[in-house]
């Protein structure tokens, strides 16, 4: 049988055997996987892209924000299902509180609160000034009795 297949060593060796059990050079990692699912989930958050997001990501990792986003959508994203929700969530949230501060009145200056308080500190004086002069009578008239 060696005769037949002299070289069948060389293809049971390890490397021959499955090249693609050994470890790729630009294999991703766990670290990798948690940068790319927090960049992306912040960016859903803000209400950004998920391509700006994979660029952001390529930058810091030295890939291609196709390499994210190929990474994203093939294995990372299924892992985050949940968070991807509650980031949706948050912007459609955000989305709506951000409407309703844009139907409030405009907000007043703090010029025009200094003079609100301004007035208001009249009106104490005034009112002060004013028990003082009514308590100031009573006593004249409780001093004739």
């Amino acid at each position: 049988m060696d005769f037949l297949f002299p070289f069948m060593h060389i293809f049971l060796e390890k490397e021959w055997r499955n090249p693609m059990m050994s470890t790729r050079k630009d294999a991703w990692t766990e670290e990798e996987d948690i940068l790319l699912a927090n960049i992306v989930i912040q960016y859903i958050k803000d209400g950004s892209t998920q391509l700006k997001a994979f660029e952001e990501v390529g930058k810091q990792l030295s890939r291609t924000g196709s390499a994210c986003g190929f990474r994203w959508n093939s294995y990372t994203r299924k892992q985050y299902k949940s968070d991807i929700q509650s980031a949706k969530v948050f912007r459609k949230q955000r989305l709506v509180i951000s409407n309703e501060e844009k139907e409030l009145p405009e907000s007043r200056s703090s010029k025009d609160f200094e003079q609100i308080l301004g007035f208001i500190k009249d009106i104490y004086d005034k009112s002060k000034k004013y028990e003082d002069q009514n308590g100031l009578s009573e006593k004249i008239k409780n001093s004739f009795l």
